[in-house]
């Protein structure tokens, strides 16, 4: 081998250990990268899809441990439950990203006696990998058919049903009385922008605690 193929073969093997060594920070840094700026304290737009407050909450057709979900009421807290919809963890960072804030808050929803859970169109196996990768600890429903969207009402009509995306929700938030009525949501205009975790809870608690 001459010098300069040593040479070569010298680099690589630091790179490979570079790598090695610093795996879990390079794959936290897509998360990070996108996290910058995406989030918002406040919705101030008038976007407000999905059922009209005050109404019943019309029920699912998820997927979650292996079985058929239709109702929430066994992920309910005392005073009520928050739906989080996310558009995809397989394919949005930002969703991702806002995923691993609401599990670093999920203890403070559950002391305020506010039930959290959370639903995309992913597969179930989808979320498993990314929820074990991440320490996900918050249910995850899968909405594969799309059926769940379709009965909020928070489908994105910028599918029509001829498209393969037909279904896919808006990101957003539903809060859910403990008598299964619908108080507020939360549901933002910028395809950029999350609600902030800790924005999302203050807004719940403020509804579903008098």
């Amino acid at each position: 081998m001459n010098k300069v193929s040593k040479i070569i073969v010298g680099l690589v093997l630091v790179g490979i250990i570079s790598l090695t060594w610093h795996r879990e920070s390079l794959l936290e840094l897509p998360y990070n990268w996108f996290a910058e700026n995406i989030f918002v304290s406040e919705d101030t737009d008038s976007f407000d899809p999905g059922p009209i407050a005050g109404s019943h909450f019309p029920g699912l057709q998820a997927e979650y441990d292996g079985a058929r979900l239709t109702l929430l009421t066994s992920f309910a807290g005392a005073a009520g439950t928050v739906l989080v919809v996310l558009r995809s963890l397989a394919d949005s960072p930002l969703c991702q990203q806002q995923l691993l804030q609401l599990e670093a808050l999920y203890p403070e929803f559950r002391a305020a006696d506010i039930g959290l859970v959370v639903i995309s169109p992913d597969q179930p196996f989808v979320q498993d990998t990314f929820a074990a990768a991440y320490g996900i600890t918050i249910p995850l429903l899968s909405d594969t058919s799309a059926l769940s969207s379709i009965t909020l009402g928070i489908q994105d009509h910028a599918y029509t049903r001829d498209d393969e995306e037909y279904g896919t929700p808006y990101p957003g938030s539903l809060i859910i009385s403990k008598d299964q009525k619908i108080v507020g949501k939360l549901f933002l205009e910028k395809e950029n922008t999350r609600m902030d975790a800790a924005a999302t809870l203050a807004f719940a608690q403020q509804l579903l605690q008098h």
